[in-house]
């Protein structure tokens, strides 16, 4: 049956828009929960207004994942999505020049080129110190010091010192509200994107200068491409950026949600903590997270239950069949990544964490895509380069503080404050100070 040709317009808006900013007050706080209920009332294909984009086409069904490796779809939207946060990186690129920064960056974010650098010691160092700090008793604000942690270890790999980290986080956090429709928050986050490209600008020349030192970041810094051309500068200094928001923002946030909900789950640690008894270091290579099956799985489940990245939109360059309608040339489209985790028809009992789901093969694939990586892309072309280094960052982290706290009987709690409320936009992230106590 031939798809039914729909306009842009004709199809549902989700109500309670307000002027300039759209639904963004409610998506800010429940992105994936008002979406699943408007699929409910609308069905798979509706629109909401993001701020910052105003006739937004959500696709509701896993099917719109398909776009993320499709030629119908452009990918230069997202510098409109993301204003400054986006801007100029390899996110909002297709074709050859994306393939091209890809190809290069790929050999570095692999397993083998992961395992091939400093940076297992280096995730290994930056934890100890941070949970070292941790006092049986005491109150661990928990995101705060999992930001820290990744910064510092993303820092170390682009050759910063740790001690500038509070300057770097001020303009990240300034550049992170180019993505909110705020009057004047534009103008702060392009101020600090300029001052972010002359800083990474300074630290790319240097290791152009001096020589590969070993690090992930030095490596990429001086790999070819496949004509043995290395990037030049000007497309690096972007992609580094993209790199450090990107990677300690969505990493810190998954780490943080993983030691509330082993805090909230007594079983879940003693299984993690029996699991690190076995094994003489917390994983520093991806090879070696195959001793640590039951905490990669757990890692997986609270990537899935607390997606870091709410969705990805593309403009269909093209018309385009989808679930029955055919989607007009130039109609921008939102596949909601986070609401697709929540989906009972993808995952039985959804909003429950089980960690057991992940073990001996996982979900089965949908229409041939492993769900494992939904937060990450699924595959293809736009797949996340870093979706190795977190599974390795987190997992090393539950590792080591099972490892730290395990044998002297302690375990994380909440101290029956509950879990904490999320912020879910532009990362869904813990609310207030997150605190656990080691008891």
């Amino acid at each position: 049956m031939a798809a039914h040709y729909v306009r842009v317009e004709s199809l549902p808006m989700l109500p309670g828009k307000l002027p300039v900013v759209g639904h963004m007050p409610r998506l800010i706080t429940n992105f994936a929960e008002t979406l699943l209920a408007a699929r409910e009332r609308f069905g798979p294909l509706f629109r909401i207004d993001m701020g910052r984009i105003h006739d937004l086409v959500v696709i509701a069904d896993i099917e719109g994942m398909s776009l993320l490796s499709n030629r119908q779809a452009s990918s230069d939207v997202m510098a409109q999505a993301g204003g400054a946060v986006l801007a100029d990186s390899i996110l909002t690129q297709d074709g050859p020049p994306h393939w091209r920064l890809r190809s290069v960056m790929q050999r570095t974010f692999s397993p083998r080129g992961l395992d091939m650098t400093t940076v297992g010691g280096l995730i290994a160092e930056e934890t100890q110190r941070c949970i070292t700090a941790w006092r049986p008793g005491e109150a661990i604000h928990v995101h705060r010091d999992m930001r820290l942690l990744t910064l510092a270890i993303l820092f170390r790999m682009i050759g910063c010192e740790t001690q500038d980290l509070g300057e770097w986080t001020t303009l990240f956090s300034r550049l992170n509200l180019g993505a909110l429709p705020v009057p004047g928050f534009p103008l702060l986050a392009t101020r600090a994107q300029d001052q972010l490209h002359a800083r990474l600008r300074t630290i790319v020349e240097g290791l152009r200068r001096d020589g590969e030192d070993g690090t992930l970041i030095g490596k990429l810094v001086h790999s070819a491409d496949d004509d043995g051309e290395m990037l030049p500068i000007d497309e690096l200094v972007p992609t580094l950026r993209l790199l450090v928001l990107a990677g300690h923002e969505t990493s810190a946030a998954a780490a943080a949600w993983a030691m509330l909900e082993l805090a909230n789950h007594p079983d879940f640690w003693r299984r993690v903590v029996d699991e690190a008894a076995t094994i003489e270091r917390p994983p520093q290579t991806v090879a070696e997270l195959e001793q640590t099956p039951f905490t990669v799985a757990f890692v997986r489940e609270v990537t899935r239950r607390y997606a870091p990245i709410v969705g990805t939109v593309r403009r269909l360059t093209e018309d385009v069949d989808m679930l029955g309608r055919q989607l007009p040339a130039n109609a921008v489209v939102l596949s909601p990544i986070s609401m697709l985790h929540l989906d009972a028809g993808l995952f039985e009992d959804p909003m429950t964490l089980r960690p057991e789901r992940w073990l001996d093969g996982g979900p089965a694939p949908v229409n041939g895509r492993k769900l494992e990586r939904l937060s990450f892309g699924l595959s293809g072309p736009h797949f996340c380069l870093g979706y190795h280094l977190a599974l390795l960052e987190i997992t090393h982290l539950v590792v080591a503080v099972a490892q730290r706290f395990g044998p002297e009987g302690r375990t994380p709690s909440l101290r029956g404050a509950g879990l904490p409320r999320r912020f879910t936009f532009p990362f869904t992230r813990p609310m207030g100070k997150a605190d656990i106590w080691i008891e």
